[in-house]
């Protein structure tokens, strides 16, 4: 399993999606970064703003075989 990456240390590529850790809402969640448009949470479909509270993410698992 991969370790969570802070945004402090890099972004994850535009629009690949991840798991995303944003702490008090609601927590885990998936969602895509964009350079252009910073975070969108793909669980409730919401674009957060470029000053939004995402504090890390990691690469999606691979999918079951």
């Amino acid at each position: 399993m991969s370790e969570w990456i802070s945004v402090k240390d890099r972004l994850p590529p535009d629009d690949e999606h991840v798991l995303i850790f944003i702490p008090c809402y609601p927590g885990i969640s998936l969602g895509s970064f964009h350079s252009d448009y910073g975070w969108n949470d793909r669980c409730d479909s919401i674009q957060m703003p470029h000053d939004n509270k995402v504090t890390h993410w990691m690469p999606l698992p691979e999918t079951p075989k």
